[in-house]
């Protein structure tokens, strides 16, 4: 069996960068969805978590814009490549293409999360006044108190 030629680990690096790019296009639009959904149920129920939410989805998009700009840097460092290649001059094939969408892939990543902690610390105090419903109350009661107590008793 023969060992991996040059060509197969350039096909195999560009397999995981075309991965990648799906997985934060995933991670950053889904992200932006879910919570735009979260925001349709809560809007009226909770302005300030929505206005939250709602940070949080604009966050997302930056992170999707970088992401969705990694394709186009790379073809263009591809372009430049090939024609450095051409003019043999193989020692400064990385652009500043290659450079820019490589840091594209990492901001991106690094966008959602910080999407994710600005939601968590501006949404948790939020949510942590709302207050508990106790788990042994029905949820008739829990929704209607006045239903509860106007209930015929079971003989």
């Amino acid at each position: 069996m023969s060992r991996p030629d040059a060509k197969d680990y350039s096909l195999s690096r560009a397999t995981i960068l075309s991965e990648g790019y799906k997985g934060l296009l995933v991670v950053n639009g889904g992200g932006a969805v879910a919570l735009l959904s979260f925001i349709s149920q809560i809007v009226d129920k909770s302005p300030r978590l929505a206005q939250s939410a709602f940070i949080g989805v604009a966050i997302m998009a930056v992170g999707l814009f970088l992401a969705l700009l990694i394709p186009f840097l790379r073809y263009h460092h591809s372009h430049a490549a090939q024609k450095l290649e051409a003019a043999d001059r193989t020692q400064d094939r990385k652009t500043s293409y290659f450079y820019t969408y490589i840091f594209f892939q990492y901001a991106s990543a690094v966008v959602f999360l910080i999407a994710l902690a600005y939601l968590v610390t501006t949404a948790f105090p939020v949510v942590s006044e709302v207050p508990i419903k106790k788990c042994s109350e029905s949820p008739n009661k829990a929704l209607n108190p006045d239903a509860a107590n106007n209930a015929a008793p079971v003989s």
